[in-house]
């Protein structure tokens, strides 16, 4: 996630991020000493790693209570370069009245029971004249939504991680092709046929028409703000992204803060990655928590 950037002077500009992720690369890349505090996305450390103090010793106490699943994801080689900030996991939002309505105790815990689910559940919605209502739906646009998408379905087939940590490409493998043509089966079926071009917004409008049982999104409470006036909201539950042969997987994204090696104030911008991080948790705490049903 991209912040504003602007030359930084002293300790006092040390909240300022860069805007975009070419234009952090390049100012770190020449050493410059400004910015100090960075915003990076979960997926860059291993890429800048080399420009990025170690935080250890400024956070040892709050790390070692952070999930190590979240730790790893910033850590490169020992080093701690990031402290999560705002972070978001891939889930399964469901319609708990429809659920309850064809007579289910629970949301799908596998794609068998996802089908089955949504097969039912769209054939009765339809019947009842909701002709466009479909049974699931998700972010199939050539973007980075259908990645973390496929992503989800081939690691839950035992299909590898596209790149294993070994530094091996592992894509091309049976397990993973049937995780995508699984997918494909979808279309036109219980996920609409013009799927493939749906962004984010596509799919969380389709849910928010009331017109479809399930919805592949992220669970942040940044979206829950968007939805306090609606009535949706209290038929919204949250479950794990199903899983196939293998697992169940959710990826994970957001955003980190981190201190550039060739700041001139290390201990100010780390204090300062502090304040930003705790005000934020405050803040979320104080949004609405997000339905679990």
């Amino acid at each position: 996630m991209a912040g504003s950037g602007r030359e930084q002077r002293g300790p006092e500009d040390l909240g300022s991020f860069a805007r975009k992720a070419d234009g952090r690369e390049k100012l770190l890349r020449a050493h410059s000493a400004s910015p100090d505090l960075i915003g990076i996305d979960v997926i860059w450390p291993e890429i800048i790693d080399e420009y990025l103090l170690d935080l250890k010793p400024y956070f040892s106490s709050e790390i070692s209570s952070l999930d190590p699943d979240l730790i790893a994801s910033f850590t490169v080689k020992g080093k701690v370069v990031s402290i999560p900030y705002h972070m978001q996991i891939g889930v399964l939002a469901y319609r708990t009245d429809l659920l309850r309505k064809y007579g289910y105790t629970r949301p799908p815990s596998t794609w068998d029971e996802l089908e089955r689910m949504a097969v039912r559940i769209q054939a009765g919605e339809r019947a009842e004249g909701k002709k466009d209502f479909w049974g699931y739906v998700w972010q199939g646009a050539a973007a980075e939504g259908l990645t973390c998408n496929a992503l989800e379905w081939q690691v839950s087939q035992g299909g590898g991680r596209i790149i294993e940590k070994n530094k091996t490409i592992s894509v091309n493998n049976s397990a993973a092709i049937q995780s995508w043509q699984r997918a494909g089966r979808w279309i036109g079926w219980i996920s609409p046929p013009g799927v493939l071009s749906y962004t984010e917004a596509d799919a969380t409008n389709v849910w928010a028409s009331e017109r479809a049982a399930f919805w592949r999104t992220w669970e942040w409470k940044y979206r829950l703000a968007h939805w306090r006036e609606a009535t949706l909201p209290d038929l919204t539950g949250y479950t794990s992204v199903p899983g196939g042969a293998a697992a169940r997987v959710d990826v994970l994204g957001g955003t980190g803060l981190s201190v550039s090696r060739f700041s001139g104030h290390p201990q100010q911008a780390a204090v300062r990655s502090g304040v930003v991080r705790g005000s934020e948790c405050k803040q979320s705490e104080a949004r609405q928590p997000a339905p679990n049903h």
